[in-house]
């Protein structure tokens, strides 16, 4: 689907879905679709990159890049598994929210 065609594109900038794209995904599934889709493969091209002979200062943010998406692999990952009812996304605060608060 789109989805997927968006995922696999070379031209996907950033590697995030635009936001138009974001709402297609139930929210129960964003979380999964995050991790699975864009952090484990950048994640996994980051351990690559880190056991590549480079010169030192590059292998050196390889590392610390490798090592900061699987932290965060590793953080999230169970936290979604958890709360597979809603995103951990905030709602942004809506125009007619912000008239109210007034």
């Amino acid at each position: 689907g789109r989805l997927a065609s968006h995922r696999d594109s070379p031209r996907r900038g950033c590697g995030f879905l635009p936001p138009t794209l974001l709402g297609q995904i139930p929210e129960s599934i964003r979380p999964t679709e995050f991790l699975e889709g864009h952090l484990r493969p950048a994640s996994d091209a980051a351990l690559v990159a880190a056991k590549l002979s480079l010169p030192e200062d590059l292998a050196q943010k390889a590392t610390k890049q490798a090592k900061r998406l699987n932290d965060l692999r590793t953080t999230l990952g169970p936290y979604a598994k958890k709360r597979r009812d809603s995103s951990f996304a905030r709602y942004p605060v809506t125009r007619v929210v912000r008239g109210c608060l007034r």
